[in-house]
């Protein structure tokens, strides 16, 4: 109910505008109280009506914050954990591209060459000669 002004202001309105009518016309004290509460009934309804939708709106447009702030968040902490890895690799193979980078990584001595060659490609090399 912290949106309970909006129904108050609307209800306050629409009496106003009717006691004005009232007055300007020349109805008398009773038809003008008569028709002055009948008024302020029937705008408090409208008020309250108006008063649900635009709850409805709000509460979507924070749920849609709320959701764009946790995309963001996750896009956040992947950069973060990409990063960490970055830094990781480098530490572990220091002048060798990290292998999302697009190049792969890179061999650093000739006995890790090997080893990749032989759990790549080693068994075509024999499969050739035999």
């Amino acid at each position: 109910m912290k949106d309970k002004p909006l129904v108050i202001v609307i209800t306050l309105l629409g009496g106003a505008v009717c006691s004005v009518c009232c007055l300007l016309n020349g109805a008398g004290l009773l038809w003008t109280l008569l028709m002055t509460l009948l008024s302020l009934i029937l705008f408090m309804f409208i008020g309250m009506i108006v008063n649900k939708f635009v709850g409805e709106v709000v509460s979507e447009v924070r749920e849609a914050d709320r959701e764009k702030a946790r995309k963001e968040e996750e896009e956040r902490i992947k950069k973060l954990e990409l990063e960490e890895k970055k830094a990781e690799w480098e530490a572990a193979h220091p002048g060798v591209p990290f292998p999302e980078d697009g190049e792969g990584a890179k061999p650093e001595t000739p006995e890790d060459a090997a080893e990749a060659a032989e759990t790549e490609g080693g068994n075509d090399l024999e499969e050739e000669f035999n």
